[in-house]
């Protein structure tokens, strides 16, 4: 079941995930489980859960002002991996997208991480910018492109 993600019964998973797969690559993430919990405005984060386990985190920035749909954060939690569930958060999110009347997609992907960089570009997805440094000091982000 996708839904959207519900505080009162989410938060403490996701404070794990926040510290576990994203404070390595990006620092502290309190500002990331906060709006996670809030999705407030254009912001808006969902989870896949199946018998209460929740698989995968998507968080998304909907702006109805630029063409493309931003993908803040795009994580299978580990005990999911390697289950084709990568390529099923990813469907959810070009659908809402679609959706959503977006023409495209963009999303950020540290250059730490071969195996999400590998995923997105069998995906679709291609680099169009490299910013040094964004999230932390001397590390490549990559930015990906996937027109729809």
């Amino acid at each position: 079941m996708i839904r959207r993600v519900k505080p009162e019964i989410d938060a403490k998973i996701l404070k794990e995930a926040a510290e576990k797969y994203l404070e390595p690559y990006y620092g502290n993430q309190n500002k990331t489980l906060e709006w996670w919990l809030e999705s407030k405005h254009y912001k808006q984060a969902f989870v896949s859960v199946i018998d209460w386990w929740i698989r995968w985190i998507l968080s998304l920035k909907v702006r109805k002002e630029i063409e493309y749909l931003k993908i803040s954060t795009l994580l299978v939690l580990e005990d999911f991996q390697w289950n084709k569930i990568g390529k099923e958060l990813l469907y959810f999110a070009e659908n809402f997208a679609r959706w959503n009347n977006f023409s495209s997609i963009k999303l950020t992907v540290s250059e730490e991480k071969q195996e999400a960089l590998a995923f997105f570009k069998k995906n679709g997805f291609y680099i169009t910018d490299i910013l040094l440094g964004k999230y932390k000091a001397g590390i490549n982000e990559n930015i990906l492109f996937k027109k729809l």
